[in-house]
């Protein structure tokens, strides 16, 4: 992991041990960067287009209430439609201006 001032992690909303696994990755960015405190982060839920609506639901308040907790940014994508794709990255680079 080198030092940049942002950083996307992307999970599986359809498996929520993908979550649980996101918190370590963020703990080792933030050990390579600790001195950068220009440091944005941001968590991407990917393939909502393979949940229900009670599921999603669920998926995303974990997904958000993970993020706030980090002080991360939040949105919810489907690769697979485009679905809040160009969303994310404007929300990611308005952030850094």
């Amino acid at each position: 992991i080198y030092e940049f001032d942002t950083h996307v992690q992307l999970t599986d909303v359809s498996r929520m041990e993908s979550l649980d696994q996101i918190d370590y990755w963020r703990r080792e960015l933030l050990a390579k960067n600790e001195e950068n405190a220009d440091l944005v982060l941001m968590l991407i839920g990917n393939k909502v287009d393979l949940l229900e609506e009670e599921q999603a639901k669920v998926m995303h308040a974990k997904g958000l209430e993970y993020a706030q907790k980090h002080e991360m940014l939040f949105e919810e994508t489907s690769a697979k439609t485009g679905s809040n794709v160009k969303a994310a990255f404007a929300k990611l680079l308005s952030s850094k201006v």
